[in-house]
């Protein structure tokens, strides 16, 4: 791992979340169109269902088409911080295996590792890049160790409570 695989790997991450948002959005347009077209539904359901599928979509789009743009233009925070020699600007980072299951039967059909990052400052509010593969995720975490002085490495209970500490998170803000 090196920089330019760290920014193909940002980029490509909000690139995967933007194409998601826009998943959402057209599934969303396409509930409202449906019942408009003559096609057997109910209407006002259909309408608050697209509705809120529109607007999560748009959200999702909101924040991530921007974070692309950053992160091509070499204006992605982390990024930035490389650049800037900020080596404590990374505050935890973690690999988080999501599994995938059919839904009948909770049989796991695949599963992706997404690296949870916290800032210093993302105000206890991390992000997830999203990544192929175990190996690919452990050398983004030996790669972001070598150019930061992380605290706290890996999700266990004791780094999470210490992250709420650092952030002064309580009750419903925890992390």
């Amino acid at each position: 791992m090196n920089y330019k695989k760290l920014k193909k790997t940002l980029y490509t991450s909000y690139l995967k979340i933007s194409i998601i948002g826009t998943i959402v959005l057209f599934f969303g347009m396409a509930i409202i169109v449906r019942p408009l077209l003559g096609s057997k539904g109910n209407l006002p359901i259909s309408l608050i269902f697209g509705g809120l599928c529109i607007a999560l979509g748009i959200a999702v789009l909101y924040t991530a088409i921007p974070a692309f743009i950053k992160a091509i233009n070499d204006r992605d925070p982390i990024l930035h911080a490389i650049h800037a020699g900020k080596k404590d600007f990374l505050v935890w980072v973690y690999r988080k295996e999501i599994h995938t299951s059919l839904s009948n039967t909770g049989e796991s059909i695949g599963y992706t590792n997404n690296i949870g990052i916290f800032t210093k400052e993302s105000k206890g509010k991390g992000f997830e890049l999203i990544m192929s593969d175990t190996q690919s995720a452990e050398a983004m975490i030996a790669y972001l160790r070598s150019e930061f002085e992380i605290p706290y490495i890996g999700y266990t209970d004791k780094n999470r409570a210490e992250i709420n500490k650092y952030f002064s998170l309580e009750g419903s803000k925890r992390v």
